[in-house]
């Protein structure tokens, strides 16, 4: 045997065992959710959830690098302490523009299929590169962006973690993105004995239920609510199933029917933040909820929402009281996941005290 052939021969596994030590290994990560609550996520196969990309996703989340002038972040907009939203009627943006729509809350999205309030974009990775670029958002050149990431001393290491390469791209900053996104879920929220008692010996929960039904109690606000609201609030997450119209938009226009879990944290309401307060949220809906039969898909509206209606007039037998409007907000902190503003895994890595970029090197 020649030299040179011996000589490779044995170099040749420690050439296998280098390559395999360096190669791209992330970790997969098992989204955890409320199997009660939430069905199976919708998950790309190309974007599956790993350690490495959903904590890149997280870094660039909160990282101003990705606005042209580096001065807001995604999460600028999408704060935790107010369940990913600002508390802004209407959102600025990275330049001090005000938008025409409400920051929308980011939450359990890996069972969205539509975003956006009017739900113009049905991918994910899509739909996170809109804000970045566009003028009065982030207003961000995607070139001067992926050369900003490239020279910048730890994100090319990051990509390599989470993708198997330092080459930085837009498609894998929002894949990033997407990832860290998906993981930022709600826990199920399970209805006290003060709401849901069982009917007691000798009565049938029909019975149970309309005794309580007219009740000026939280029990009976619950109960009303669930006649009233879920015509499009029909989840298990009290969010729509559909595209609607609640009377302020013109007929014809419809907005994605956010989930009422957390809305005690997402004041001001609608697309466009007009409702200051849950009270006057129900006030709207006191005056306008038997109108929703005509604005919307008549059929896609919950047969509990339909049968309450008199085919007569229109009007439901059943009405949303004073009593109502004024305790629905204590009703609707029952329905709220405190974790969804607390939990580190969603918090601003850059607020740490002790930030360290090296911490996210070779996670786990």
């Amino acid at each position: 045997m020649k030299p040179w052939i011996f000589l490779f021969c044995l170099a040749l596994p420690l050439l296998v065992s280098f390559v395999n030590s360096h190669s791209h290994n992330p970790h997969p990560y098992t989204l955890l959710y409320d199997t009660l609550t939430l069905e199976k996520p919708y998950l790309p196969a190309n974007n599956p959830l790993t350690i490495e990309g959903i904590q890149l996703g997280r870094l660039l989340f909160y990282d101003p690098i990705l606005s042209g002038n580096n001065q807001q972040s995604c999460g600028s907009c999408h704060q935790q302490q107010y369940a990913f939203t600002d508390g802004q009627r209407l959102a600025i943006g990275a330049k001090g523009d005000t938008l025409s729509r409400n920051s929308i809350a980011l939450m359990n999205l890996a069972w969205d299929k539509e975003y956006f309030w009017d739900g113009r974009e049905k991918s994910l990775e899509k739909a996170v590169r809109i804000p970045i670029t566009y003028p009065t958002e982030m207003g961000q050149d995607t070139i001067e962006l992926i050369k900003e990431l490239q020279q910048h001393a730890h994100y090319p290491h990051l990509f390599e973690q989470a993708f198997g390469t330092s080459a930085i791209s837009m498609d894998k900053t929002a894949k990033a993105l997407a990832q860290f996104l998906r993981t930022i879920v709600t826990n199920g929220v399970h209805l006290p004995d003060s709401l849901l008692a069982q009917p007691p010996e000798g009565q049938t929960e029909q019975e149970f239920v309309m005794q309580q039904l007219h009740k000026p109690t939280l029990r009976g606000l619950y109960f009303r609510l669930a006649d009233r609201c879920s015509g499009c609030h029909q989840d298990r997450l009290y969010a729509g199933t559909f595209m609607g119209n609640n009377k302020t938009t013109p007929k014809g226009t419809k907005m994605k029917i956010p989930p009422l879990i957390n809305t005690a944290y997402t004041a001001p309401y609608m697309h466009d933040g007009r409702f200051a307060t849950i009270r006057d949220v129900m006030k709207h809906y006191q005056k306008h909820i038997d109108e929703f039969a005509t604005v919307n898909d008549f059929q896609s509206l919950s047969p509990k929402y339909r049968e309450s209606l008199d085919p007569q007039s229109g009007k439901s037998v059943i009405q949303l009281s004073n009593y109502d409007v004024e305790n629905v907000e204590k009703l609707l902190h029952i329905l709220s996941d405190t974790t969804i503003i607390t939990n580190k895994a969603y918090s601003n890595p850059f607020n740490q005290p002790n930030f360290d970029w090296t911490k996210f090197y070779n996670i786990p």
